[in-house]
């Protein structure tokens, strides 16, 4: 029985251990702004309303249109099929932290995407519109630990431009 107990006790000790943990690991700044659901919101906001934990991601916001503005960040090393948004002063960063990924819905929309991006002057911001959905860091120790980002997954190559 005193078994038991002390597992029981060293169980609630890991997780209030890891949680401690976790939440230093979020330092989310106080100057954020909430979404605005009828304008577009720039990359800090976005990326700030939901990079968290996952076991606190706002599923409620799941799968809403969104719109989205910022300068497309493409990466210099193993990318994957999708492209950023980043603030204007992150462009050139080599690792930037406020980073939006944006999503092709199918690769016909990717393709379309790339060919946009290669006729377009990349020094203007780029402005989408497109569906919010958030992807959780599965390499985390424990659920607990694992953080949320957003994603936007563009639908139609009519709600990207740049300006």
């Amino acid at each position: 029985m005193k078994a038991v107990k002390y597992m029981v006790w060293i169980g609630i000790f890991v997780l209030i251990s890891c949680k401690e943990f976790c939440i230093e690991g979020i330092n989310k700044p106080s100057n954020v702004f909430p979404i605005d659901w009828e304008n577009y919101n720039d990359v800090y906001t976005v990326f700030w309303n939901y990079y968290t934990f996952c076991t606190e991601t706002n599923e409620n916001d799941r799968n809403k249109e969104i719109m989205i503005s910022g300068w497309i960040y493409i990466c210099s090393n193993s990318c994957r099929s999708e492209i950023s948004l980043v603030e204007k002063n992150r462009v050139n960063d080599d690792f930037p932290f406020h980073i939006v990924h944006v999503l092709s819905s199918d690769d016909d929309m990717y393709k379309e995407f790339r060919a946009v991006l290669d006729t377009c002057d990349l020094s203007k911001e780029c402005f989408i519109k497109g569906k919010l959905i958030f992807s959780c860091d599965e390499t985390a120790p424990t659920r607990q630990c694992a953080k949320s980002k957003p994603f936007i997954v563009l639908n139609s190559i009519d709600d990207i431009y740049f300006k």
